[in-house]
């Protein structure tokens, strides 16, 4: 039973956890993203 018991501590700090984790991912995806799409847009503009 000290198994359950302790599962369950863990599965609700993931839950609390995991939405700010999730957010950080989606941030640090998007910043990369807007990062290669003005050093391209940066490239097109010096090649032009």
């Amino acid at each position: 039973m000290s198994l359950i018991a302790h599962t369950s501590h863990w599965l609700v700090n993931v839950a609390y956890v995991l939405p700010f984790v999730g957010f950080l991912v989606w941030l640090f995806i998007t910043s990369r993203r807007e990062r290669r799409k003005a050093a391209r847009e940066k490239l097109e503009a010096s090649d032009a």
